[in-house]
């Protein structure tokens, strides 16, 4: 509360800024899948300035959630953390991490189930793609990919590389390479503006 009155508009408890914890004895599949949700929503929905966009721990100034049709985030289950975070940043709200200590249950069981997280990946790519002119390099960055492909088995196979050994090679660098471009020139414009503190 100390963030809104200071000029706050949207403000996030967060394990993973200096001074935010998760429990040490999470599991491995719960770490694994908490860092996935970060790598998705930072590399593909382009949110790379919030640390924690799943966090709920959350306060959010209410003439900033009045503005927005939260009908139109077109999600259903915890998706709605990261829909809407993106929808603030895209006004430019000014968002705020705090740290917290992050602590387990101490009773009941996760309501998390696979039909959350499969929305979850849906959302991100979906936040991703709905620019059309974004979703237009995505297409092109992967037709790219299958010509980077091929003309690289080309040239290993052309360089007397072993066919066994020149198609992972070729799969990998076209694999590398429709990541930077989608990286570097896809996501210039799916990004959104921050003003994180």
């Amino acid at each position: 509360m100390q963030a809104i009155e200071a000029g706050a508009d949207f403000v996030i408890g967060s394990r993973y800024v200096q001074g935010g914890s998760i429990p040490a004895e999470w599991a491995l599949w719960r770490r694994l899948n908490c860092a996935t949700a970060t790598s998705s929503r930072a590399n593909v929905a382009g949110m790379r300035s919030v640390r924690d966009c799943t966090a709920g721990f959350r306060a959010i100034r209410a003439s900033l959630l009045r503005e927005i049709d939260l009908g139109a985030l077109r999600v259903q289950g915890y998706a709605f953390q990261i829909a809407l975070l993106h929808e603030v940043l895209l006004r430019g709200a000014r968002v705020v991490e705090v740290p917290v200590e992050f602590i387990d249950r101490s009773a009941g069981v996760s309501k998390l189930g696979l039909g959350d997280i499969a929305e979850f990946g849906l959302n991100v790519w979906w936040l991703r793609l709905r620019n059309s002119a974004t979703f237009g390099k995505f297409l092109l960055v992967g037709a790219s990919g299958v010509v980077v492909n091929l003309g690289a088995f080309s040239l290993l196979l052309a360089a007397g590389v072993d066919k066994f050994v020149a198609s992972p090679l070729a799969i990998e660098t076209s694999v590398v390479t429709n990541f930077l471009i989608n990286n570097y020139w896809t996501s210039a414009n799916a990004r959104v503006p921050t003003r994180c503190a």
